[in-house]
């Protein structure tokens, strides 16, 4: 047995070696053991962002949040009652059921817990969550817990731009280089039909999704496929990796036990069965600046001590994708599609705006009009990068 465990490993070694030379950007992400300082951070960002990592000490019942900033990082830790686990649950179910009340009072108690004192030149946050805290919208907790004087709610994200990071080493491998392409090269995916998976229902508003955001590209810099034409076989044929955004708009299944059978669905040919599994997503080569999974739940996965969330958005991470904007929970598809083109509309726009804060501005947007103003249409909808 000892004989064969050397064997295995020395396989093993032999393997991440052979990653490190075919593959280092894969290598990079799974394997390197280079220790991020918050040093390291701080020459990254800029004056007005703030990292804050949040680690849980699970077995002493403490929460530590650490606020790196350009000039400095403090650490503020809290006692992490028993009704922590609660209080997640009513966040994030409070929102999606859209129950006010319920909405109120967790929000309340975990704004308290887990929103650090923030200096006031701050703009833009970049979270790095742990455990639970990879599932919930911080931009739908509050920054305070105070009315504003004409009794809105004061959502996180009418103050900050934010953004989330899988980790600080990733957030350093990255880099923080915000994009300024002026004529992005744009794929826009929408099967909006889904032949032989009868328990999924038509997406009618994704064709229009597509259609008006491929309107805001000229005809050169934009392939826009739907239907028949919104097949597995194109997204494996190596095309996307000369597009600088990648839009999915589509349905989105999770395995949080399996995250390996979590997928996004697309049309069925004679050479593929039209469902993009984790596995294959992490075999794409991509050199996109924002990959968009306009679908359900396409921001959860399972929860690994360590890790994170493990599921699609990681392995777009793999693939190449430099910002990803997921979702954590499903939600009707004209509200989405409106989200969608304002997003792009704005960044399109203004260049030189952050991805974090394009989103910001289209859902103020949302929050400012009448119809979709519920939290329940804007909160799911996060960015994973800058």
């Amino acid at each position: 047995m000892r004989k064969k465990l050397f064997d295995l490993n020395a396989n093993y070694v032999l393997f991440t070696g052979r990653l490190e030379k075919d593959f280092p950007n894969y290598f990079n992400l799974k394997y390197s053991r280079q220790i991020t300082t918050s040093s390291d951070i701080q020459n990254l960002i800029d004056n007005e962002t703030a990292v804050i990592s949040y680690f849980l000490g699970e077995n002493i019942d403490r929460i530590y949040r650490f606020v790196i900033t350009k000039k400095r990082m403090k650490i503020f830790h809290s006692i992490l009652n028993e009704d922590y686990e609660k209080y997640i649950k009513g966040f994030n179910n409070a929102l999606f059921f859209n129950h006010l009340e319920i909405f109120d009072t967790s929000a309340d108690q975990l704004s308290d817990l887990l929103i650090p004192k923030i200096p006031g030149n701050i703009e833009s946050l970049i979270i790095i969550p742990s455990g639970r805290l990879g599932t919930i919208p911080f931009e739908a907790l509050k920054a305070t817990t105070k009315k504003g004087a004409s009794g809105e709610t004061q959502y996180m994200v009418k103050s900050y731009a934010i953004s989330y990071e899988f980790s600080a080493a990733l957030l350093k491998q990255k880099g923080l280089s915000e994009s300024s392409i002026s004529l992005p090269k744009a794929f826009l995916c929408a099967p909006v039909k889904f032949p032989g998976h009868e328990q999924l229902p038509e997406l009618p508003g994704t064709e229009r999704e597509v259609s008006v955001i491929g309107d805001l590209f000229t005809a050169e810099n934009k392939s826009v496929v739907v239907f028949d034409a919104a097949n597995e076989t194109i997204i494996k044929s190596g095309s996307l990796s000369s597009y600088d955004y990648i839009h999915f708009a589509t349905h989105g299944i999770v395995d949080e036990m399996e995250p390996e059978l979590s997928c996004i669905f697309l049309n069925a040919d004679d050479q593929e069965d039209g469902n993009l599994y984790t596995g294959e997503l992490f075999n794409l080569e991509l050199d996109a600046e924002m990959v968009v999974l306009s679908a359900c739940q396409t921001g959860l996965g399972k929860l690994s001590k360590g890790e994170g969330v493990i599921g699609l958005s990681r392995a777009l991470t793999y693939a190449g994708a430099q910002n990803i904007v997921v979702s954590f929970w499903t939600v009707a598809d004209q509200s989405t599609a409106e989200l969608m083109t304002d997003f792009y509309a704005i960044k399109l726009k203004n260049p030189d705006l952050s991805f974090s804060e394009a989103l910001r501005q289209s859902k103020l947007k949302m929050i400012n009009g009448s119809k979709y103003s519920s939290p329940y249409f804007w909160a799911p909808f996060v960015l994973i990068g800058r």
